[in-house]
């Protein structure tokens, strides 16, 4: 339980739970045969496996591994921790200690081999469980993206076309000469011709013939005569 535990809360529960369970933890390996103490004490986590071995019994794991031949002290020391094979390499014949860097290589490489062959092995069987109707279905599904992106990009293509003529008609537009009609009357004005607008503070025929007062009378102002009266409302109608 305590190795599944997160360190920070494995460190905080053993503080809180004393010397007293840490002696009943390492009572409970020591009561352990000796291949399953050096088992247990491998999977370990580092900080609970260091808490463990002051009071682990590594004079009777040095007799067990001395009494094994000379194979099995290199497997078992290979597979071991670094920190729980120096407990046991103390009494162990030089010879064997020197062999151990270059075993503990060919393990790692043997274990790597292994998680290959592992990952191939499941790919396999992942394909067999999909069988030719899964195949048949990813294939589908492959080719239906392939036809959206295809559309995708066709309306991105077409997007910027249109966005491109646009560009060009309004270029033209804005470049083309404005045309202004000619306003009504002003023909007239040139010509001489009737309809031409009077000019401001021309008054009309009527206004000559009421007198001096009235001659520049302008249609828009007050009528001469005091009536309050445009003129135009009023003597110049």
């Amino acid at each position: 339980l305590l190795a599944q535990m997160p360190e920070a809360i494995r460190t905080d529960l053993m503080q809180s739970l004393g010397g007293e369970a840490l002696t009943k933890q390492q009572g409970f390996v020591n009561e352990l045969e000796m291949n399953q103490q050096l088992n247990v004490l491998s999977q370990l986590p580092l900080d609970l496996r260091s808490s463990l071995l002051p009071g682990i019994h590594s004079e009777k794991q040095q007799e067990f591994v001395k009494g094994l031949d000379a194979n099995q002290q290199l497997t078992i020391l290979v597979q071991i921790p670094e920190d729980l094979r120096e407990t046991l390499t103390p009494g162990l014949d030089e010879e064997i200690v020197e062999k151990i860097p270059e075993a503990s290589k060919q393990f790692e490489a043997y274990k790597v081999q292994m998680a290959q062959q592992e990952a191939q092995q499941k790919q396999q069987q992942q394909q067999q469980m999909r069988g030719p109707a899964a195949s048949s279905a990813f294939d589908v599904m492959k080719r239906q993206k392939m036809v959206e992106e295809q559309r995708r990009v066709a309306g991105d293509t077409a997007g910027k076309d249109a966005e491109g003529g646009a560009g060009e008609a309004q270029v033209a537009k804005t470049a083309a000469p404005k045309v202004e009609a000619p306003k009504p009357g002003a023909q007239a004005q040139k010509s001489g011709k009737p309809g031409s607008p009077r000019p401001a503070g021309a008054a009309g025929p009527k206004a000559k013939a009421l007198g001096p007062e009235f001659k520049n009378a302008a249609r828009n102002e007050a009528c001469p005569c005091g009536s309050g009266k445009k003129f135009k409302k009023c003597h110049g109608k």
